[in-house]
C-alpha cells in the first residue's frame, strides 16, 4: 500500500491544472497521478479541429513530462480505478492500493454509444481521446465517404474536419436544426446553410436504426424512414456521459455525476471533484451545473488546485465555450437555458 498526501483520479486538464495550482498555492506531500489513458494529459480542442484534418500532430500536452517529476507527482498512466474507499481513505487499481490524504476525483466523460445493431463494426467510431481522433483520421484518409452521426459542437467539428479533407460526408441528426441546445433557431438556420454550402448532406429529423456492413466493416447507414447511407466511417457523436461507476457503494452522493459544493468538495469531507463530473452550484446562475468544456475544466482544475491547499477559492467565474465549423468560430458565454427573450444582432 502506499500513502501520498493527494491522490488525483483522472488524467485530462482538470488533474494537470490542479497539481500546477495545488503547488503554486503551497501544496505540500505527494502527489498520485492516476490516468486511465497511456499518455500525459492533454488538450482535446485539437482533436476534432487540426488534428483531425491533418494540419497538426504536435503532442498539445497540458504540461510536458519534467513538470510532474519537478512538482512531485508520481504518474501512473494506464490505470483504471476500480474503486474508493472513504472509510479507509483509499483508491484501488485492482493492482494497487493507493491511500490518501485528500482525494481529486477527475475522471471526465465516456462518448455515448448508440445501441442499435451494428454498433460494434469496425469503422463506427466515437471521439473521445487522440487514439480516437488518429483511428478517424486514418480512416478519413482511407475512405471516401462518411457519416457524422450527432448535430451539436462535436458533430458539426468533425463533419467541417471531414469535409475539408476531401471526404464526402453526411450528416445525421434526429432533431429539426443543429446545435439546439442554444435555443437560437437563426443561428441553427445559418449553421445548416453554412455546412449545406460547403458540401456536407444535411439530414436532419432522422436517426439511426442500424448500421450495415460486410466482413466485420461498415458500409451503410440506415435510418428509421429507411434512408440508405452508403459510408466508409461513421463517427457518433450524441453526447457523453460523467465517469462515476467505480463510486458505486463508496457513499459519495451522485447526480447527473458527482455532486460537489462550492469549494468543489463532495458530501465526504477531504474529497472534492472536478471537470465533466462535478455538479456544482453555480452562483451567477442560481443553479446546479455540469460542465463538459475545456475552458470548464481548466477553471475548475485551478480553483480546486488552491482549495486542496487550503486557499478559500471557489466557482465564481462566466463560463464560457468555444466551437469551430469551416473556419467559423462561435462563442457561447453564460448560461443559455431558460431565457426570457431572444436578441439577434447581425449575421455569420
Amino acid at each position: 500500500m502506499d500513502q501520498f498526501e493527494l491522490v488525483i483520479v483522472g488524467g485530462g486538464l482538470t488533474a494537470a491544472r490542479a497539481i500546477k495550482s495545488y503547488r503554486d498555492a503551497g501544496g505540500s506531500g505527494t502527489i498520485a497521478l492516476l490516468a486511465q489513458e497511456r499518455t500525459l494529459p492533454y488538450h482535446r480542442p485539437p482533436l476534432s479541429k487540426a488534428f483531425m484534418r491533418g494540419e497538426s500532430d504536435a503532442d498539445a500536452l497540458a504540461e510536458q513530462e519534467g513538470f510532474y517529476r519537478e512538482h512531485g507527482v508520481e504518474v501512473l498512466l494506464g490505470t483504471t480505478v476500480t474503486a474508493v474507499s472513504p472509510r479507509e481513505r483509499s483508491v484501488n487499481t485492482g493492482t494497487r492500493l493507493c491511500r490518501y490524504q485528500k482525494l481529486l476525483l477527475a475522471p471526465g466523460s465516456r462518448p455515448r454509444r448508440l445501441e442499435v445493431p451494428g454498433s460494434d463494426l469496425a469503422g463506427v467510431f466515437s471521439l473521445r481521446t487522440r487514439d480516437d481522433a488518429r483511428a478517424i483520421r486514418a480512416a478519413a484518409g482511407e475512405g471516401r465517404d462518411a457519416v457524422v452521426v450527432g448535430g451539436g459542437f462535436i458533430g458539426l467539428e468533425v463533419a467541417s474536419s471531414l469535409r475539408q479533407r476531401g471526404v464526402e460526408t453526411a450528416l445525421l441528426h434526429r432533431a429539426t436544426g443543429l446545435f439546439q441546445l442554444l435555443d437560437a433557431p437563426e443561428l441553427e438556420r445559418e449553421l445548416a446553410a453554412l455546412v449545406r454550402a460547403k458540401g456536407v448532406e444535411l439530414i436532419l429529423g432522422d436517426e439511426v436504426a442500424e448500421f450495415g456492413g460486410s466482413g466485420g466493416h461498415v458500409d451503410s447507414v440506415v435510418t428509421k424512414t429507411g434512408r440508405i447511407l452508403p459510408t466508409d466511417l461513421v463517427v457518433v457523436g450524441v453526447g457523453v456521459d460523467p465517469v462515476v461507476d467505480f463510486l458505486a457503494g463508496s457513499g459519495i452522493e451522485l447526480a447527473n455525476g458527482i455532486v460537489v459544493d462550492e469549494r468543489f468538495e463532495t458530501n465526504i469531507p477531504g474529497i472534492f471533484a472536478a471537470g465533466d463530473v462535478a455538479n456544482f452550484p453555480d452562483p451567477l446562475y442560481g443553479r446546479r451545473r455540469r460542465i463538459e468544456h475545456w475552458s470548464n475544466a481548466n477553471y475548475a482544475g485551478h480553483q480546486v488546485g488552491q482549495t486542496l491547499a487550503g486557499v478559500d477559492a471557489s466557482y465564481s467565474t462566466v463560463s464560457s465555450f468555444f466551437t469551430q465549423t469551416f473556419g467559423l468560430t462561435i462563442k457561447v458565454l453564460g448560461d443559455h437555458t431558460g431565457s426570457d427573450e431572444l436578441v439577434t444582432r447581425g449575421s455569420l
